[in-house]
């Protein structure tokens, strides 16, 4: 139950503050989440890309999270992909020579992605997520300090549905308590004591 409300929180926050919805992020990590988990993703950083690429170009979850799925997928496991990150610095595989997290390797790649020229840009988006994809990839790395940003939303919104529900409470029990008055008025301006009554 603890994890299940966890993962309200993170969609439910990011949903209320960025241009997201919760059915674009669900679906996204249905897709995805399992290549994700697979590939050393967070769940915050598979919201947090969704949210950039998402709010770009306006596709559909399952739409970005089957880019997502190929794109982790591909980039540590495609020699081609290896080599062109390679050339611009960035390590896919650690000392002992295993593959590192996908999600730090982008990180990675975001630091040096401003120093880099158009072509290097098109042809490491060419070679980490495939022809398909490349568009998406781009967007993402565009955009990847709002990612970043959707990902910290994401990991800081513990109690964000609880709260928003005791707010919506709040505003029915107000409304109800308005009802109440009007209520109250209407009998006392129709002198009519029984319809008073009838309602305590």
């Amino acid at each position: 139950v603890d994890d299940a409300m966890e993962y309200v929180d993170k969609l439910n926050e990011v949903d209320n503050k960025y241009a997201v919805s919760v059915d674009q992020l669900s679906n996204s990590i249905r897709k995805a989440g399992g290549t994700a988990n697979a590939f050393g993703v967070s769940m915050d950083m598979v919201i947090g890309y969704t949210t950039a690429i998402g709010e770009a170009t306006r596709e559909s979850g399952q739409q970005i999270g089957n880019s997502l799925k190929t794109i982790f997928s591909r980039v540590t496991t495609l020699g081609g992909a290896e080599k062109v990150l390679n050339a611009v610095g960035i390590a896919v595989k650690d000392q002992a020579g295993e593959a590192r997290r996908a999600e730090d390797i982008f990180n990675d790649l975001h630091k040096v992605w401003g120093d880099l020229t158009n072509a290097e840009r098109q042809n490491i988006a060419l070679k980490v997520a495939g022809t398909h994809q490349v568009n998406r990839f781009l967007v993402m790395m565009q955009n990847y300090d709002k990612a970043l940003k959707a990902a910290g939303t994401a990991e800081k919104s513990w109690g964000s549905a609880a709260r928003e529900n005791a707010k919506y409470m709040e505003s029915i029990q107000a409304k109800l308590n308005n009802l109440w008055s009007s209520l109250q008025l209407v009998a006392v301006a129709a002198g009519d004591a029984g319809l008073t009554k009838a309602f305590k």
